[in-house]
């Protein structure tokens, strides 16, 4: 027998009379929370006909069209285990998504209603499990949508009477043909409100997000009443934050030494305001640099000190141990500008540059954002977007927590460490 280099040895595991044996399924019996009693039914289905009576213009504009209801789950039964399948899904009104824990959406037109009256009459030992998992029943309002405050902020960013960016979400209920007919039906309403300027943002398969562009502020209401609208609001900007520091000293090569011609280092994106480009011994480090913001509107300090420690962040504070001693070069994009920038167009740069540059499996993104902070129950659609990017190209984003307007400074470590600025001299943060 040959032998080949590199090859593998071969494992033979014999099979046992036991591995013919049929397993025994598996499960145990669904848990009920609290009587299922007929007028907990009744309930239920009294809820299902206040919905259908919500969205009956609708149904009889627009047939076959599906609206949303809010399902919201006893407190107790919050588990994906409790999830009330055996009651919501195809043959009834399918759960197409949640807003926070405890609040399932689900798809429902006439027909599908009248299916889930039915279904919660059945006595059979998962409905019943299912039904006794629900609290409540509740169309999805306008005001879901759109809310007062949100309106109020919107009102105030009009230019004369139109808006000048808004970022509009349908709701996806997960069938092509359905899908397409809500979008189809959109743009209609658009075309009748006189927006005319929209454009698709791929955020996820799973989300239709459109950046709608001199929008009439009496046009409001209607985006928001619209069967298929999930919110409207303005696209949230992103920026750089303000390091506190003190200059304590001038950089020299000796705390930035170039990189080793025989070393090969690791490549970091680095998506910020971009690097000092007069700075010399940080653009040893820069593998390349891509600008989508005009000199004239940039200030490349927050992205020079990101830089800075990403290349030699353990040299530049004086060798302290709790630093690791590895450096990467830079992949620097200049995506941020001195008044930041917003939402869709940073997500419209990082799936360019994240398609363009293979060679980079991590990207930093140091920013914060005047959006609303994370919500513990919640994830944002640009969390969503940077999740199905990460998995399509195979790389991995680094995300600042916590960059929000107003949030306290914090020091790190302690006042006592010290951190060179690339583009500045020495900094301390603290």
């Amino acid at each position: 027998m040959m032998d080949y280099p590199n090859s593998l040895p071969i494992k033979i595991i014999r099979g046992q009379k036991d591995d013919l044996k049929v397993p025994q399924s598996g499960g145990s019996t669904p848990k009920v929370f609290g009587d299922v009693t007929n007028a907990v039914r009744k309930s239920l289905t009294d809820q299902l006909v206040r919905i259908e009576g919500f969205y009956s213009d609708t149904f009889e504009r627009t047939p076959g069209l599906p609206a949303v209801a809010r399902v919201k789950l006893k407190p107790e039964a919050l588990a994906k285990s409790h999830r009330p399948t055996a009651l919501l899904n195809e043959n009834t009104c399918p759960i197409i998504g949640g807003n926070s824990a405890g609040e399932l959406y689900m798809s429902v037109n006439q027909a599908s209603l009248g299916r889930l009256k039915n279904r919660i009459q059945s006595q059979s030992q998962k409905v019943t499990a299912n039904v006794s998992t629900i609290d409540q029943i509740l169309p999805f309002t306008p005001e879901m949508a759109l809310s007062d405050e949100e309106y109020e902020h919107l009102r105030k960013q009009t230019s004369g009477n139109t808006i000048d960016s808004l970022k509009y979400r349908l709701f996806n209920h997960g069938i092509r043909d359905i899908d397409s007919r809500v979008y189809r039906e959109f743009l209609r309403l658009a075309r009748e409100l006189n927006i005319e300027d929209l454009q698709q943002i791929h955020y996820t398969d799973q989300l239709t997000i459109l950046r709608l562009r001199n929008v009439p502020i009496d046009a409001l209401p209607s985006l928001a009443s619209f069967v298929g609208t999930q919110s409207v609001s303005v696209f949230p900007q992103y920026f750089a934050l303000t390091t506190t520091c003190r200059v304590v000293g001038s950089l020299t090569s000796q705390h930035l030494p170039p990189p080793s011609p025989a070393k090969s280092y690791g490549i970091v994106g680095v998506i910020d305001t971009g690097t000092d480009p007069n700075n010399q011994m940080l653009q040893a480090w820069v593998h390349a640099r891509d600008e989508r913001v005009p000199v004239d509107f940039q200030d490349n300090s927050h992205g020079s000190f990101v830089a800075g420690l990403i290349a030699g962040g353990k040299n530049l504070n004086h060798g302290d141990p709790r630093l690791p001693s590895s450096q990467c070069k830079i992949l620097d994009v200049v995506a941020l500008g001195r008044d930041g920038t917003t939402e869709d167009d940073l997500l419209l740069i990082l799936t360019d540059v994240v398609r363009r540059y293979r060679e980079v499996r991590v990207w930093n993104l140091s920013l914060g954002s005047s959006g609303t902070r994370c919500q513990d129950q919640q994830f944002s659609d640009f969390g969503a977007a940077l999740d199905e990017m990460s998995q399509k190209y195979d790389v991995q984003f680094v995300v600042a927590a916590g960059n929000y307007t107003n949030a306290p400074l914090r020091s790190w470590p302690g006042c006592n460490s010290y951190l060179w600025h690339a583009g500045i001299n020495y900094v301390c943060i603290g």
